[in-house]
């Protein structure tokens, strides 16, 4: 079992890619939105949770005998961890960019708690952050390489200004 934590602010291409490689690994994937953020998140945590849960049922239908939990957490993740009695995280890094911040995660996490373990899968995909997905809609761009048909409609359902 591990947890695959994040925004999830909307989900990416990227994000299903480690979802689905993941599973690959483990029995059982919980994948974590963080309520608490500092990122100016764009979609409401329900959003995210009602997003994140259309977009995993076709993983989920062709990964037999695979378990994926979306939940949501409050606070730091290795409180969370520990209450799910988890051990072992699990990442994406799409760069040597990412790899530094996730070097640093690594170690206040190791250090706040000693038994969590991280697993990094580097991406297959060319795929961006949250981040800029959120600008390149803000801005009017297309979507199409960066989040599935369904995330996009329904960015411009509850968020509208895309058109």
């Amino acid at each position: 079992m591990a947890i695959y934590p994040g925004t999830f602010d909307p989900v990416t291409l990227g994000h299903l890619d480690i979802i689905k490689r993941s599973l690959g690994i483990f029995d059982i994937l919980i994948v974590a939105i963080a309520e608490d953020s500092n990122k100016n998140t764009l979609l409401t945590l329900d959003q995210r949770l009602d997003l994140l849960r259309q977009e995993i049922k076709n993983i989920q239908d062709s990964k037999e005998g695979k378990t994926i939990e979306i939940v949501s957490f409050k606070g730091l993740l290795v409180n969370f961890a520990k209450e799910r009695g988890i051990k072992l995280i699990t990442r994406g890094l799409r760069s040597r960019y990412d790899f530094d911040f996730e070097f640093q995660l690594f170690s206040v996490n190791k250090q706040l708690d000693p038994e969590l373990e991280t697993i990094y899968l580097p991406s297959t995909l060319d795929f961006v952050s949250s981040t800029f997905v959120r600008e390149i809609y803000k801005l009017k761009g297309s979507l199409t390489n960066f989040v599935t048909e369904n995330t996009a409609q329904r960015l411009k359902e509850w968020v509208g200004y895309n058109d």
